[in-house]
């Protein structure tokens, strides 16, 4: 099953299929979310602790799905909302997978060196097509075109980024 599910989220990653594609169930969803709130998890404990990098990863996911929810019921396509998370928390899992030895390979080599060069610029590779999954995942669940589903991504990683930034250091002094 877990082999399925990853060639299933690859093959969105790899623009082939839709999100609506996936089954609608809420038990795909609390998986794919889980692994993504995982995963998120171990990617920022490069550089937060085992505490922060779980508080961030789990606010993270509620902004994801908040904005998610936000832009599916503005379109009025709330019908939408767990193929476009399950969607969104899947490819997401995919492409940190592919995130976390760049990210740690990048951090254990020679400031400056070649192979940290290497390692950020396949991060940076990671980042654009993150942004061009979500791109894809916007589209159909808007009903638009591709450009205008990468900008809704890019607007709502910033958005996210903004609010994470913003909103970690209160939970944390709680």
């Amino acid at each position: 099953m877990l082999t399925t599910l990853f060639k299933f989220f690859f093959e969105i990653c790899l623009l082939r299929r839709k999100p609506q594609d996936l089954p609608g169930s809420p038990e795909l969803l609390a998986v794919s979310a889980v692994a993504y709130l995982l995963i998120s998890s171990l990617l920022m404990l490069v550089s937060a602790t085992p505490k922060q990098a779980l508080l961030s990863s789990m606010v993270e996911l509620a902004l994801v799905a908040l904005i998610t929810l936000v832009i599916l019921q503005l379109n009025r396509h709330f019908e939408r909302l767990q193929q476009t998370l399950t969607a969104i928390f899947g490819t997401g899992c995919i492409i940190s997978l592919f995130a976390i030895p760049l990210l740690y390979s990048g951090l254990l080599t020679q400031p400056g060196g070649l192979l940290q060069a290497v390692a950020v610029l396949g991060y940076l590779a990671l980042l654009f097509w993150n942004i061009l999954v979500m791109g894809h995942i916007l589209r159909h669940a808007l009903t638009t075109t591709l450009g205008f589903g990468i900008v809704f991504a890019i607007i709502y990683i910033v958005i996210t980024s903004t609010l994470i930034s913003v909103l970690l250091p209160i939970l944390e002094s709680q």
